[in-house]
């Protein structure tokens, strides 16, 4: 077995990019988070596990929940009966994850973790029922013109007025 080789902080952050994808190099030289880390996870109301969302689509111990962060690296999809979405405070996980190697304190650090709400925007359930789709009224009105115009030439041409 050789001596392991040295890996630059671009090597690791490189390595580390598919997961993190705000990853980078700071100015003063240290591997960063430009926004904190950003997490979601699920929590399975099934076998009581937590699974953190990755880009490829990971399930719960049981398999009845699952998950995963869309391309874009901010929005999420998950699906499964029992599964709970919980989040935590990006910012604040970051800053107290730094305090955590030097803390002596028996007493451990806190953060902020939360229930992610039904209706999120940016982790989507996706065996949630469809809202029913917000039809645009002057969109509205132009198909109400239509449907009235159909009527009125399927009257004239029961009348024989018009012809096909």
């Amino acid at each position: 077995m050789g001596i392991p080789q040295r890996r630059s902080k671009n090597d690791l952050v490189n390595r580390l990019k598919p997961y993190y994808p705000d990853l980078g190099i700071s100015p003063l030289g240290d591997v960063a988070l430009s926004e904190g880390i950003k997490m979601k996870l699920l929590f399975c109301n099934q076998c009581h596990d937590i699974v953190k969302m990755r880009f490829e689509e990971r399930f719960c111990f049981c398999g009845k929940v699952k998950g995963r962060y869309l391309e874009d690296g901010h929005r999420a999809e998950y699906s499964g009966e029992g599964a709970v979405p919980l989040g935590m405070d990006n910012h604040e996980f970051t800053q107290t994850l730094k305090q955590w190697p030097n803390w002596k304190h028996s007493r451990g650090l806190r953060f902020d973790a939360f229930f992610i709400g039904k209706n999120c925007k940016t982790f989507v359930n996706l065996d949630a029922p469809a809202e029913p789709v917000q039809v645009d009224p002057e969109i509205r009105q132009i198909a109400d013109r239509e449907k009235i115009v159909q009527e009125v030439i399927a009257e004239l041409m029961r009348a024989g007025v018009i012809h096909d």
